[in-house]
């Protein structure tokens, strides 16, 4: 899938700070989300697969503290499933 036909970053990182909010609160899920963004250098119109996969690993990392390996796995899923179900725009 070419990058113009993908969900904007902006759709997808509020996608996954929606998938992460039950289990860290709002803000600290949007806090999460915008760092990690910021520390991979994501600042593209679009995310790219790999760049998504990245993401979710950093994400997924700080989650395990907040739920365990198990649950994490769960949501990581959850997450991806919800960002690859977004519209696409061309």
């Amino acid at each position: 899938m070419e990058l113009d036909q993908q969900p904007s970053r902006e759709t997808v990182l509020d996608t996954l700070t929606r998938e992460l909010t039950p289990y860290l609160g709002q803000t600290m899920a949007q806090a999460a989300v915008e760092t990690h963004r910021q520390k991979l250098g994501i600042d593209g119109p679009h995310i790219t697969p790999g760049q998504l996969d990245a993401l979710l690993a950093k994400l997924g990392a700080g989650l395990v503290i907040f739920v365990g390996r198990e649950r994490t796995e769960v949501i990581v899923r959850q997450a991806r499933s919800a960002v690859n179900s977004l519209p696409v725009y061309s």
